[in-house]
C-alpha cells in the first residue's frame, strides 16, 4: 500500500509539472512578463531577487531609452 501511495504521489507531482508547462504556468510571475522562470524561483532571471536586480531597474532603462531618443526628437523638431 505504501509503495502504491508513493508511486501515486510521484506521478501526481510529475503531471503537475507537465500541466504547468503546457499551460504556461512556468512563466515569470511579474506583471506583463512572459519570460520563463529560472530554477527555484517564481520569476525570470531579470525579476528574481537572487540576481540582485535593483528595484529601479525599469526606470533606469526608461531613462536610458529617453536619452537615446532625445537626439532624434530634436532633429524632428528642427525639421518642422
Amino acid at each position: 500500500m505504501k509503495i502504491a501511495l508513493t508511486l501515486l504521489l510521484i506521478l501526481l507531482f510529475n503531471s503537475c509539472m507537465v500541466f504547468e508547462s503546457i499551460l504556461g504556468l512556468d512563466d515569470c510571475n511579474y506583471p506583463s512578463c512572459d519570460r520563463p522562470c529560472i530554477d527555484n524561483c517564481n520569476y525570470c532571471i531579470i525579476h528574481c531577487d537572487k540576481h540582485n536586480v535593483p528595484d529601479d531597474f525599469n526606470s533606469r532603462i526608461e531613462k536610458s531609452l529617453d536619452k537615446q531618443i532625445e537626439p532624434y526628437k530634436e532633429s524632428n523638431r528642427k525639421l518642422r
